[in-house]
């Protein structure tokens, strides 16, 4: 799960990012992996909005139900996690998954 994760983060910045830049994928030892893109960003007052379920920012599009950032910041939880989104400097996005290095934590049954 934790592969779909990330893989859905930098399939939303390939499918966002201006078509002659890079997305860039950071992997730090710590446990950190940062995608970078070069689209539009997210408006700060959006940044907590775009993990809810079935929220898209473009209401025209239909391509897309609105789950994917929902599930990946789920599966991150699950595994003791965070993810954020940030403004990259000259912009785009920044979305940045933090991991614990000691594995994830456990879950009762009611965070099941």
């Amino acid at each position: 799960m934790l592969y779909r994760a990330i893989r859905n983060l930098i399939d939303n910045a390939i499918r966002h990012t201006a078509s002659d830049t890079a997305v860039e994928v950071e992997l730090s030892g710590n446990g950190t992996v940062a995608v970078k893109d070069r689209g539009p960003g997210v408006p700060a007052a959006e940044r907590k909005l775009i993990f809810g379920r079935f929220w898209r920012g473009d209401r025209r599009s239909e391509d897309h139900a609105g789950l994917g950032l929902s599930i990946v910041e789920r599966v991150i939880e699950i595994h003791g996690g965070s993810v954020t989104v940030d403004e990259r400097p000259g912009g785009g996005s920044i979305f940045t998954v933090c991991l614990p290095r000691d594995g994830p934590r456990d879950l009762s049954d009611h965070e099941r």
